[in-house]
């Protein structure tokens, strides 16, 4: 093969990789979100995550992956979260997608801590009252003398800002619920005030196929050239052979095919 033919396929090899290489790719991370307890230090991903997977909204987790696979938590629309116990079940106030819980979707109930517990950096757990009001505490933590002594109060109404039931995260199991007079909540007259403002969620830049195209294009025109020279370079040596060796000779197809034959 003469070397101007070499020379041809070499620069066309560089001209396509360099066209591939300007090709812009795109890469998208889907962010998880990370849920957080009252003072701020997060809680284990693998464990807590938000029962709304709304973009731009915050949202309550519960443990939905712990406690075992018939104890793992349930999203209640209320906010709280309900886990099966080896008596039944317990209510818990848990993390919250905001780590500074400024957000209205935040509930901001039991925030104490005393030398038996610490409710700010834990999950805490409710009692829920037979009036409807709840207590902070379970059974062995003061949650049933709260509610003996009438000292429960009402939740938030966060129907507003929990979606519905058949959206949230839920992990099935053996867990009978309770009757449902025990989860009755009256709204109280001084919900929350504010409302969470989704941040504008970036789009990825969509995907430019110019280039593409045009290197399909380009590499197409160059293998068509390329072979169009090597088949004229084929005949022309075929041409010249017949013409030296055989003057008289009118055969350059069957010349054509033996040099052919012994390139293959």
């Amino acid at each position: 093969m003469p070397s101007w033919l070499v020379f041809t396929v070499f620069v066309s090899f560089l001209l396509f990789q360099d066209t591939l290489a300007d090709e812009p790719r795109i890469s998208i991370t889907v962010p998880t979100k990370q849920c957080y307890y009252p003072d701020g230090s997060p809680t284990n991903v693998t464990d807590y995550q938000p029962c709304n997977n709304a973009e731009g909204m915050a949202s309550m987790c519960c443990a939905i992956a712990n406690r075992g696979t018939n104890f793992s938590d349930t999203c209640l629309p209320n906010g709280l979260c309900r886990s099966g116990t080896a008596t039944g079940t317990q209510l818990w106030r848990e993390s919250c997608t905001d780590p500074k819980w400024q957000d209205p979707a935040c509930l901001r109930i039991c925030l104490s801590r005393d030398q038996f517990y610490d409710w700010i950096v834990d999950d805490a757990p409710v009692t829920m009252c037979e009036d409807g009001t709840v207590c902070c505490g379970d059974t062995e933590i003061g949650g049933r003398r709260c509610c003996a002594a009438g000292s429960g109060f009402r939740l938030p109404n966060m129907s507003a800002l929990v979606p519905p039931l058949d959206t949230m995260n839920r992990v099935p199991g053996n867990i009978d619920p309770p009757p449902s007079s025990t989860f009755t909540i009256e709204t109280s007259t001084g919900p929350p005030t504010g409302t969470s403002t989704p941040s504008p969620s970036p789009l990825p830049p969509p995907k430019n196929n110019e280039k593409a195209k045009i290197a399909i294009s380009v590499s197409t025109a160059i293998a068509v050239s390329i072979v169009a020279l090597a088949a004229a370079y084929i005949f022309r040596r075929c041409w010249a052979r017949q013409t030296r060796i055989q003057p008289y000779r009118n055969d350059s197809i069957d010349c054509c095919e033996r040099i052919v034959d012994s390139r293959g």
